[in-house]
């Protein structure tokens, strides 16, 4: 086969799907065009950048029939779709599958059973098997899902979430090089929203603060509905949706990273925080826990909601001694490695012909 031609039909493009563009482009040698949401509907201020070999063009300038001409012209050894969301990518995909273009769905739903999905589970036929021929997936909870819908097992391909591992590993390799700094907070990165769990967070946070049991300050970092929700103290700091570069400058003063979500398909950031060698607290519903949290070990995983839980975790981290925190920080870094760019690539190119 010649250096292949990737078709992507997406939402919101993030660092961590051109971390793997990226790869793939490197490997292969082959090019990537992404069809991807614009400001309209980005719910981040993040823009990816074209570059020689990848390309990506805004949503709304693609009707059916314009995405039905670019898979003519482009001529895409496969496609990627994210999921059900867009039924213009779902007509394209069955254009592409009567044109015998392999086509892998995107999909990072847990299975929780509900009403929903049951349908999607006894309608799988006409919702998802007739659109793809494979669906990728980011973790273990997502394979679940997919397998109830009725795929195969070498239908399913894993990888689909991977960290910049580099940046975040770069940033591991040169603190430990260094004479490391005091470590003063508690860090959350994420979009301020409830389903984050930050309320919770800062509920307990503070409630440590005025029993006199935490020496920590926290650092919220992102944008979102619940920055009005964040108080004015002098213990707590807070800074906006910020690139990779600016956010690896805020973490040498960084004791332990927490995700305390409520809902977590995958969790991206958790990946990214074990690939810097942070300590985790984090929840049972977040994805990627499985991965890269292991509950003792390099963190603690509790019940989503449960502020006593969350407390414990807070105060066990914090008593941990610097040698104790700098075993935990390696653990994480070790189990980073699980998921890297080179898988992404290597799932995709694995259904070529």
């Amino acid at each position: 086969m010649s250096k292949p031609k990737i078709l992507v039909l997406y939402s919101e493009i993030m660092p961590y799907n051109v971390v793997c563009f990226k790869d793939f482009v490197k490997t292969t040698g082959g090019e990537i065009k992404v069809i991807c949401w614009d400001e309209k509907k980005k719910l981040t201020p993040y823009i990816p950048i074209d570059s020689e070999k990848i390309i990506y063009e805004s949503h709304s300038n693609y009707t059916l029939d314009r995405l039905k001409i670019l898979i003519d012209n482009f001529r895409p050894n496969a496609i990627l779709v994210s999921g059900r969301m867009d039924n213009n990518y779902l007509a394209a995909s069955l254009y592409a599958r009567k044109q015998k273009i392999p086509v892998i769905g995107l999909s990072d739903n847990q299975y929780s059973g509900n009403l929903k999905q049951k349908i999607s589970m006894m309608f799988s036929a006409i919702l998802w098997k007739r659109y793809f021929d494979y669906v990728m997936v980011p973790g273990l909870y997502q394979y679940e899902y997919v397998r109830y819908l009725g795929f195969k097992k070498e239908q399913i391909l894993f990888s689909l979430y991977c960290a910049d591992t580099e940046i975040f590993n770069d940033f591991y390799v040169s603190k430990k090089e260094k004479v490391s700094k005091i470590k003063k907070y508690i860090l959350f990165v994420g979009r301020l929203s409830e389903i984050k769990g930050l309320d919770v967070l800062i509920e307990t946070f503070c409630e440590l603060k005025s029993e006199k049991k935490l020496d920590l300050d926290l650092m919220i970092i992102g944008n979102g509905l619940l920055a009005n929700i964040i108080p004015e103290r002098n213990d707590i700091i807070r800074f906006p949706f910020m690139s990779q570069e600016e956010l690896i400058k805020h973490l040498p003063e960084v004791k332990f990273f927490c995700l305390p979500s409520r809902k977590e398909p995958w969790g991206l950031v958790i990946h990214e925080f074990a690939s810097a060698g942070m300590p985790i607290i984090t929840t049972a519903v977040c994805g990627s826990s499985t991965a890269f949290v292991k509950n003792g070990y390099n963190g603690y995983i509790i019940n989503s909601c449960d502020k006593k839980l969350l407390k414990n975790a807070i105060l066990k981290m914090n008593s941990l001694s610097n040698d104790e925190i700098e075993q935990f920080s390696e653990r994480s870094y070790n189990l980073s490695k699980q998921i890297a760019p080179e898988l992404w690539t290597a799932s995709v190119t694995s259904i070529l012909t």
